[in-house]
């Protein structure tokens, strides 16, 4: 039995998949922040639990940088693509 040999994606079309993935993992985690600070005001007559949120939710945010700087490194540079 033969197997059918798929092409191979183009690297247009993987780069479009990843940039689609971080776009996802970027407002995933948005949507995850949103419930964090929701979770600090409740808690915020707990002090331990408060401080714990808050640390989570410092984490959550650095992350979410990270990911928008590697969003913008995944683009072509403007200049690249106007060719000066």
């Amino acid at each position: 039995m033969k197997r059918r040999s798929r092409p191979a994606p183009t690297a247009e079309v993987q780069e479009d998949f990843l940039l689609a993935e971080v776009d996802n993992l970027i407002a995933s985690t948005e949507s995850r922040i949103e419930r964090q600070r929701t979770y600090v005001r409740s808690v915020a007559s707990d002090f331990e639990a408060s401080m714990k949120a808050v640390s989570e939710l410092d984490l959550m945010l650095a992350a979410l940088e990270k990911l928008r700087i590697c969003r913008q490194r995944m683009l072509p540079n403007e200049t690249e693509a106007q060719g000066t």
